[in-house]
């Protein structure tokens, strides 16, 4: 599994340059003069002092298998023995800013569309019952982010702090990895995957951009990407559409018993735990969107109106 983006070409370089420049080989007058007889009148082949009459190339120029992104705007080559370890040679590479870009896919859009009435749903996406997602690649990598009720929830966010960093791994379900702390509306809210994960890298871009988890959460929005997760007991594909809709309407009947207010259903307004109150947006967060939701209380997608928390 790689990026479609991911290409590869030889290159040449001069071993003994002072500054080492990569050209792709696409023919031999691309190398200029380090290609033909005239390498001899080379400065860097003159300071090794070595006698070459007769040599049809320079015997410093060396050629390497190279792989470059054909989307970025600077082409920039990775030894190829480099690159299968590089996010465009694994799953990550779905998640990469200038893929999401020219391929429209952030956001999981196939099949996600979302509704007045209805929040997107990714049907390829795993989700836990505290509103976050697992997106499991071919190759075993993860990643992990917050759904978009739990998004809408939290409203503007202000700051992304991360609590476990990569290399950090749980022993067991009660010791949980995946952790950040996410501002919003002036209060720090606890964001917990809950199950056990070695993390391999956290979304460091949400430090000087955290508005991509309101603005995209299942795809820039990302917070963790890792490996070894146990993916028991998560909901997917239409079994997680009708769970988000129970999830609406007990969150919307929740509000309602608080507020001593009338509705009828819709959309839950954004950020609506900074406006509830204290006590209430604290009961709202414990049932629903901690760590605890997921352990206590698994989903209840097909029986609506059981498992309410509240």
């Amino acid at each position: 599994m790689h990026c479609p983006f991911l290409n590869e070409s030889q290159v040449r370089s001069c071993r003994v340059a002072s500054v080492r420049k990569l050209i792709p080989h696409l023919s031999p007058a691309d190398a200029g003069r380090c290609a033909t007889t005239q390498f001899t009148t080379c400065a860097a082949f003159q300071e090794q002092h070595q006698d070459c009459s007769g040599a049809p190339t320079c015997p410093y120029l060396q050629e390497s298998l190279m792989q470059f992104c054909s989307a970025s705007p600077v082409q920039r080559y990775v030894p190829w023995s480099e690159a299968s370890v590089s996010k465009c040679g694994c799953g990550a590479y779905r998640y990469c800013d200038l893929y999401l870009d020219l391929t429209e896919a952030s956001a999981h859009r196939n099949g996600a569309q979302s509704t007045e009435d209805a929040l997107p749903v990714p049907p390829a996406l795993q989700y836990a019952a505290n509103h976050m997602w697992l997106d499991q690649a071919e190759d075993g990598l993860c990643h992990v982010g917050i759904d978009a009720l739990f998004s809408r929830l939290l409203g503007r966010i202000e700051r992304v702090d991360f609590i476990t960093m990569p290399g950090s791994q749980g022993l067991g379900r009660g010791k949980l990895s995946a952790t950040a702390v996410v501002r919003a509306g002036g209060s720090d809210w606890q964001v917990v995957f809950p199950r056990p994960m070695k993390i391999s890298a956290c979304n460091l871009m949400l430090r000087s951009d955290p508005s991509r988890l309101s603005t995209d959460p299942y795809g820039r929005g990302w917070l963790f990407a890792g490996t070894g997760v146990d993916t028991t007991g998560l909901v997917t594909g239409e079994q997680a559409a009708l769970w988000m809709q129970d999830e609406t309407r007990q969150l919307n009947e929740f509000v309602q018993e608080r507020s001593g207010c009338c509705a009828d259903g819709g959309m839950i307004v954004p950020g609506l735990l900074d406006k509830l109150r204290r006590e209430d947006a604290l009961v709202l967060f414990s049932g629903f969107l901690s760590p605890a939701a997921d352990a206590a209380r698994p989903h209840q997608a097909t029986d609506a109106g059981k498992g309410d928390r509240r």
